[in-house]
């Protein structure tokens, strides 16, 4: 088996993981990331990134369940949690955690496949 190349630009990093290179630019500012700032980054760590992106959302559940009666207009994340719950159908915590076990899912699968 050879050895996966390692990722070298935010931009790889990003299509590893699944997401836009603006969310990993955040995740690399954020105090609470494991994980190399700078590449280069290996392919290794791809699921563990995703399992700590899940947990993050995991960890963050409570502060999204806080019913806040403030007006939309002046609480952006009032008005995100309104607009997914119009979109998806449910409580925006509730679509939260299911996009959590969905990364724990897709970390798992990716593990798997790159073993």
């Amino acid at each position: 088996m050879s050895k996966a190349k390692p990722i070298t630009t935010v931009s790889d990093l990003a299509r590893m993981v699944e997401r836009s290179r603006k969310t990993v630019r955040q995740w690399l500012r954020r105090d609470d990331w494991t994980f190399n700032r700078k590449p280069p980054w290996s392919a290794a760590d791809v699921p563990a990134m995703l399992r700590w992106s899940a947990d993050n959302l995991r960890e963050n559940r409570n502060w999204l369940d806080d019913e806040d009666e403030r007006s939309t207009r002046l609480d952006p994340v009032a008005a995100v949690k309104q607009t997914v719950e119009m979109i998806v159908g449910k409580p925006y915590a509730e679509w939260v955690a299911e996009a959590a076990d969905d990364l724990r899912r897709r970390a798992d699968e990716w593990e798997r496949n790159h073993a």
